[in-house]
């Protein structure tokens, strides 16, 4: 995921992206590769070009990033989401199952793309 979301060149792409991969995810958890391109294909982002950067170095380093920024907040729980860089876990549970819904109420002031669909 961390290669798709560095590659999208948008926030409205990034929580599309988001958005599809946790309403699959749910849906059909041992497919996590197949929800991705499916995803991936989506938003016209080339499944390839995710794959090559998930299986490069610069995947790594991508993803090691991720994880650092993870571990700084020490989750009890994957996937957690922060909300401008807090954790509420009303948030988190509501995201789990409607991620769009939560994103396009906590951005109403600003809406993006994403969010008029």
């Amino acid at each position: 995921m961390s290669c798709a979301l560095e590659m999208l060149e948008n926030q409205d792409q990034k929580v599309e992206f988001v958005n599809c991969f946790m309403e699959n995810y749910i849906k059909h958890r041992e497919e996590e590769l197949e929800i991705g391109e499916h995803c991936a294909e989506g938003l016209r982002l080339d499944k390839n070009s995710v794959l090559d950067c998930y299986n490069s170095e610069l995947g790594t380093i991508i993803q090691l990033k991720a994880e650092q920024a993870t571990a700084r907040i020490r989750p009890k729980f994957v996937p957690t989401i922060l909300f401008d860089g807090q954790f509420d876990q009303q948030l988190q549970d509501d995201s789990i199952t409607n991620f769009k819904e939560v994103v396009c109420k906590l951005q109403s002031k600003i809406p993006g793309e994403a969010c008029k669909s």
